[in-house]
């Protein structure tokens, strides 16, 4: 493990783990490298196990306080999460695509649009666009 001082801030990395851990005004902040799978999720419960981790983490970062961040981390914290924002229609679009290309209009209730308008709350011009935007 190495220690590598950053102005006010301590990190310690372990080369051969994934995790550095960040000491930052006293608080201890434990972050993950990215790590790509070439596996994919093979069963339902894989996927529901994916999505409530993921519901899980964000209640998480819903509950932390952001009052211990300088700006700059604040700055690092904001774009991070931009950068989770823009990969998540990566995966609504290949659920749109499948529904467009495999659910019939009996299964959606009607069509895409209104079965995405319906289903995601959100208006039948905004369901359109996605779909729209969802096309390769």
């Amino acid at each position: 493990m190495r220690y590598l001082p950053v102005s006010t801030r301590r990190i310690w990395v372990n080369p051969l783990c994934h995790f550095s851990f960040t000491v930052i005004s006293g608080a201890l902040f434990v972050s993950a490298r990215r790590y790509d799978s070439n596996m994919l999720a093979n069963s339902r419960e894989e996927l529901v196990e994916v999505f409530d981790a993921l519901d899980a983490d964000l209640d998480r970062l819903d509950e932390v306080s952001f009052e211990v961040l300088s700006t700059p981390e604040r700055l690092r914290s904001l774009e991070r999460l931009e950068c989770l924002a823009r990969r998540l229609p990566a995966a609504q679009h290949t659920l749109i695509n499948q529904l467009d290309t495999q659910a019939s209009e009996e299964e959606l209730g009607g069509t895409l649009c209104c079965a995405l308008a319906n289903r995601l709350r959100i208006t039948k011009p905004e369901a359109g666009r996605r779909s729209a935007e969802a096309k390769p």
